[in-house]
């Protein structure tokens, strides 16, 4: 690579860092989903490996980014050797196209719509619009990796309301491994401000998934310790931070001992949301049964605490930060086990009592609850088709509309490559939240359902225009415990995204 060639690479990772330092300065203070950390997965005999596997932050970007790729031999995928006990929801492989180079994208998109609340506050039809791109950087050296991804823009509505306000949104997701004889270290972090929650679409919850095979509504697993935005909370300024440590020691080829530990939270800049802050940590083992199997054994225990926006209030942060409200401690253990053939499938399902202890402060009656935490998902990469499906039962961190809940989470997604340069998908999912402290009065169960439909057509190397439809809704057992929770009815919007791709620059 030429000189200017680095230097130019160099002072986009440099803008990238300093994007997320201005982010969690501006913040100061939430989940990320998001996405969350990675889908699930299965793992591979999780140790004794030394092929590096990159490290790729959780996807968040609207524009398509994960999109399958089109070749499907096994031998051109790098295996997924992280181990079933940490932090990652593991995959069926890394193609190996995907490390190592420089991309970005810009994209546009437009849409129509139901649903849309007018400064009248009744529903009418409206139009909403996208403006933004994203760049990802990924590189493997020797047994090491590091990748960052970003993406942001603007979400432009009409008519605008206190409902729906145009406003930005940004995401930034670094990951790095590093390898050293028997040890493995991994450091990710994922950051995301918007204006709406993360689950849903563009507009009505989050930045949304234009241009992506799934459709314009994306559900969202629950990360990690039960992190991320599960119900649709109303309009309002706020960001997602998940820092995670993995610690990875291999005592012989076939078995490892994992130690994880995370802070993940919560915060929003408007007046009356929940802010939340969660602390986990767990200790694993993972013992490959065979070469394509792993089972594993964890106990977790962790910390989250709930405050509600004080402007110049005092709270655990300092001056300025929320009055603690509540807080619960979680114990909890586990088994799992995990099936993959890289570059073709992967099962993983995971599972085990969780005891919740909840503070006076929340003034329940009964002070522990018992939940069984469940997770698993399974994905099929066919010749020219993918298949996914998860499932979630545990608890979450309520959302910014419950000081803590119980929830399950259901999502499904099919893509279809017909061409080269055609492709379709379908997605959907639904979720049910219950609050783990019932109050008279006030909805203590929320659930949304979303279904999405997606067509794309590339047009020569760098171009790509896609079709989309989506419909949303939630519903509730009573009134909004918070200042907002969300649009009423069914939304609906259908529209086009064009992107401009232009091809990823090789990194040596």
């Amino acid at each position: 690579m030429s000189h200017a060639k680095k230097l130019a690479m160099l002072l986009v990772l440099t803008s990238l860092v300093s994007c997320r330092a201005h982010a969690q300065q501006s913040g100061a203070q939430q989940p990320g989903a998001p996405d969350q950390p990675q889908p699930p997965a299965s793992t591979n005999q999780s140790s004794g490996n030394s092929a590096a596997q990159p490290i790729v932050p959780a996807a968040r970007s609207i524009w398509g980014a994960d999109s399958p790729a089109p070749a499907t031999d096994p031998a051109a995928y790098i295996p997924d050797s992280r181990p079933l006990s940490g932090s990652s929801a593991l995959t069926a492989g890394e193609p190996q196209s995907h490390v190592n180079i420089f991309d970005m994208s810009l994209n546009v998109a437009f849409s129509g719509g139901t649903g849309l609340i007018s400064s009248a506050g009744q529903s009418v039809f409206g139009t909403e619009s996208i403006a933004g791109g994203d760049l990802s950087y990924a590189h493997t050296w020797r047994e090491n990796s590091f990748a960052a991804s970003y993406d942001g823009g603007g979400v432009f509505y009409d008519p605008s309301s206190s409902v729906f306000q145009s406003g930005m949104f940004h995401s930034l997701s670094l990951g790095e491994q590093i390898l050293d004889g028997r040890w493995r270290v991994r450091l990710t972090e994922d950051a995301l401000y918007s204006t709406n929650a993360s689950v849903g679409g563009a507009g009505m919850a989050g930045p949304g998934l234009l241009g992506s095979f799934g459709g314009p509504f994306g559900g969202l697993t629950p990360g990690f310790g039960g992190v991320g935005q599960t119900i649709i909370s109303g309009q309002g300024r706020r960001v997602n931070d998940t820092s995670i440590a993995d610690l990875e020691y291999d005592l012989t080829p076939h078995s490892a001992i994992t130690v994880t530990g995370s802070y993940d939270l919560l915060h929003f800049f408007d007046a009356g949301f929940i802010d939340s802050r969660n602390y986990l940590g767990r200790v694993g083992y993972d013992l490959g049964v065979s070469p394509k199997s792993t089972v594993a054994f964890y106990y977790q225990m962790g910390r989250s605490n709930y405050g509600l926006f004080s402007t110049g209030g005092t709270g655990p942060g300092g001056s300025g930060t929320p009055p603690l409200l509540s807080s619960t401690t979680e114990y909890g253990a586990g088994v799992g086990f995990s099936h993959s053939l890289t570059g073709r499938m992967v099962f993983q399902i995971e599972g085990g009592p969780d005891l919740e202890k909840l503070s006076p402060a929340l003034g329940s009656s009964s002070p522990n609850h018992w939940i069984w935490d469940l997770e698993t998902s399974v994905t099929y990469e066919f010749r020219r088709s993918s298949l996914s499906l998860s499932y979630f039962h545990g608890p979450t961190q309520g959302s910014g509309v419950y000081s803590g809940a119980s929830s399950h989470v259901l999502s499904g997604s099919y893509t279809r490559r017909f061409t080269r340069s055609f492709s379709a998908g379908l997605n959907g999912g639904y979720t049910r939240n219950n609050a783990l402290i019932s109050a008279v009065g006030f909805a203590n169960q929320y659930s949304n359902w979303y279904v999405g439909a997606n067509a794309d057509r590339q047009f020569g190397r760098s171009f790509d225009l896609g079709i989309y439809y989506g419909a949303l809704q939630q519903t509730a057992t009573g009134a909004c415990p918070v200042v907002s929770c969300g649009i009423p009815g069914v939304r609906q919007t259908f529209g086009l995204s064009l992107a401009w791709h232009p091809i990823p620059i090789a990194v040596d």
